[in-house]
Parts: structure tokens; sequence; C-alpha cells
């Protein structure tokens, strides 16, 4: 009876702040929970910094960051553990030198948003440091560019600057690429919107532009990315940045 008492005062706030979890699927690792939008069908590509869903080696060097749903759509270093990212604590320091990680490609057209926690360590414009790209080069891109530490966010017209995003600083990234109707937002602050651009991502490069062998490779740390193939509704995105607000303490 105590047991059972205390899973219910456990999900009772859950469910009244809007944070609906749900902990049936299985994995080779066990049980995992999960907001319930994030499992609707839409998630392409779900990453935690969290050691069950890292395959590191005794340096703590990061070869693989597996899809926390199981997809297989998994982010991958190249074999060299120079473009391989480090490990701390709860999150993952790409060194704007080398480090990256890629999917394979896979479907991964317009309506596109993408959530990330991250921090900005330092700033290159000339030419841009990327934070991430699609699966080739230049295609769903967010860049550092002219001001620091404005971000533009482009699929082949790019955005007004962002400078809500200050270096050394974590922050909940928004972006959603759908034509006309994109927007790049900051945690709570103004979004920046606008066209820009109907190109496809076709899969996903964090830390640097998405050519191979990678270049303009970003400074930056990063917690958790979630990929979704839907413009989300604003209760949606309300949820999914509560989530991530609250497990982080972000703002």
């Amino acid at each position: 009876m105590k047991r059972i008492l205390f899973i219910l005062l456990l999900f009772i706030p859950l469910y009244l702040s809007g944070q609906v979890i749900s902990s049936t699927v299985s994995y080779a690792t066990g049980p995992r929970t999960y907001l319930d939008v994030i499992n609707d069908g839409n998630t392409k590509g779900w990453y935690i910094a969290e050691v069950g869903d890292l395959t590191k080696d005794g340096t703590d060097s990061v070869s693989v960051w597996a899809d926390h749903l199981g997809s297989g759509r998994n982010l991958l270093a190249a074999d060299n553990t120079k473009a391989q990212p480090i490990w701390i604590t709860d999150y993952l320091d790409f060194n704007g030198a080398e480090s990256t990680m890629k999917t394979g490609a896979y479907t991964f057209a317009q309506p596109v948003m993408i959530y990330m926690v991250l921090k900005q360590v330092t700033y290159t414009f000339s030419p841009p440091d990327y934070l991430f790209d699609g699966i080739v080069a230049g295609k769903t891109r967010i860049y550092q560019y002219e001001i620091t530490p404005a971000i533009v966010a482009s699929a082949d017209t790019p955005s007004d600057g962002n400078s809500d995003l200050a270096l050394d600083t974590w922050g909940i990234l928004r972006a959603l690429y759908n034509g006309a109707s994109s927007k790049l937002q900051i945690n709570t602050e103004t979004a920046v919107t606008g066209n820009f651009g109907s190109d496809y991502a076709g899969g996903f490069t964090i830390g640097s532009y998405g050519d191979t062998p990678a270049t303009r490779n970003a400074d930056i740390q990063v917690r958790e990315i979630i990929l979704r193939n839907k413009a989300d509704a604003e209760a949606d995105q309300t949820l999914i940045l509560n989530y991530l607000n609250t497990k982080y303490s972000v703002y």
C-alpha cells in the first residue's frame, strides 16, 4: 500500500503539470521514461548525454551517441579519437577543432523541429562555426554569424540573427524549419521568425558543417537533442520546453 501511494504521489504532480510520462517501452538496458509527445511517431532522434546511451572509451571519448528511443538513427563520430567529443558528467564537449558526430541518411524533410540544450563556449564567424547541420553541407543548419553571440538558422535562406544565447551559458534552443513559417528561439525569449528556406535535412550533424570530412567545427557543449519531423503545436512545444528546463534548470 505504501508503495502504491508513493507512485501515485510521484505521478500526480507530473500529470497536473502536463508532463505525462510513460515507461511502457523496454530496451536492452531496461525501461525508459519519456514525454508522450516525444514518442508520438514524429521523433527522428532523441539524444541524452547519459552513460546508458553512450559508447565511450576509458578517456570518455564518445564514438556512439545512441537514439534514446532505440530507432538506430545513432550519432556516430569518425573512427578517429580526435573527432570524438568528450563526455563530462551530463554533457558532451565538442572542442571546436575536430570533434563532430553524424547520423546516417534518412527521410528528414520539412517541417523539421529541433530542440537542444547547449552552451556556446567560444565564437567564430569568419567563416562561421556550425552548431549543427543536415546530413550534407548547408541544408538545415544553425551557425554563428557577425555579432557575438548571434546565431542564424537557415535552410538555404538565412534568418535574422538571434543573440539570446549568451556565451558560456546554458540555453534551450528551438528551431523550426517550415518554409515561411520558420522560427528560431532561445528559452522563452522572443523568437526570430520568417522564411528560412525549404532545403531538407536528410539526417543530422552536430558540432560542424555537414561536410565529410567535417569543417567549421563549433566549440559547444550539449546535454540533450530532440529531432522532430513535425511543426509542433505551441502546447507541445511548451511541454517539451518545460521538461528540458525542469531537468536542467536552464532559466
